[in-house]
């Protein structure tokens, strides 16, 4: 979409958000779609699907989260974090512009733009 669409390219391209973080931002629901349209089920084999968007209120209850005044720091620095032991901030809210691998399937990581309501799965920094 990138490659044909030259409004889109430009923003993607420019995009840096080093603005407050909006926590209402962080969440943007959940998204559907079939990763499989026809599956032949085996004798004590089960189809199901994972409600993952109901995940969210479990780990508002059972995860510790910062409390408090927020000491801000901005820091616009290149990270190569591959594990979670990579980030070095403890018990902190992070505002990441993240580069998802190119070999995955389902691209997982949304992504909205200014004045867009798409939701967007992008799967590279540059397409």
């Amino acid at each position: 979409m990138l490659a044909k669409d030259r409004e889109m390219r430009k923003l993607f391209y420019s995009y840096i958000d080093d603005g407050p973080i909006d926590i209402r931002s962080c969440f943007y629901g959940g998204r559907t779609g079939p990763l499989k349209l026809h599956h032949k089920v085996k004798d004590g084999e089960r189809i199901s699907y994972y409600d993952v968007t109901s995940l969210y209120p479990f780990i508002n209850v059972t995860t510790a989260y910062p409390v408090g005044h927020p000491k801000v720091q901005i820091i616009n620095k290149n990270v190569n974090w591959t594990k979670a032991t990579d980030n070095t901030y403890n018990l902190a809210i992070l505002k990441v512009f993240v580069i998802p691998p190119r070999k995955i399937d389902v691209p997982v990581l949304p992504m909205k733009l200014e004045n867009d309501a798409r939701l967007l799965f992008p799967l590279c920094a540059k397409c």
